[in-house]
């Protein structure tokens, strides 16, 4: 979503551009714009078209992506709620199993882990 900020922001500026240029040209007639207005009138026009196609198709993605992740199955949410409240229940059991092993630690009663041996 973050790129989708982004691009929205861009959006937003070369459509603030696009209305200054407008603005401009309205203080002309159609046959008296200047060609240099005129010219950058067409190419902030495509610009504002490319970025707000860019934007509504990562838009899309985005809530895709989204709501992909939302379907979890029913099984699979009672898995994730099953650990939450495991590791949330175990807290303290984990803080006193953490002092031990640094007392074990500075007491000199520990090895280094060798991974190539388990």
């Amino acid at each position: 979503m973050q790129d989708c900020a982004v691009l929205k922001e861009t959006l937003e500026i070369a459509k603030k551009s696009l209305a200054i240029l407008e603005k401009q040209a309205a203080g002309y007639t159609a046959l008296q714009i200047p060609d240099r207005l005129r010219s950058d009138l067409e190419e902030r026009r495509r610009e504002v078209a490319e970025l707000e196609a860019r934007f509504k198709e990562d838009y899309n993605e985005a809530i895709a992506e989204e709501r992909e992740s939302d379907f979890l199955t029913s099984e699979e949410r009672e898995e994730e709620l099953k650990w939450d409240t495991k590791f949330s229940n175990s807290q303290d059991l984990l803080a006193s199993l953490a002092a031990e092993a640094m007392a074990e630690y500075r007491a000199g009663q520990t090895q280094a882990l060798n991974p190539e041996t388990l």
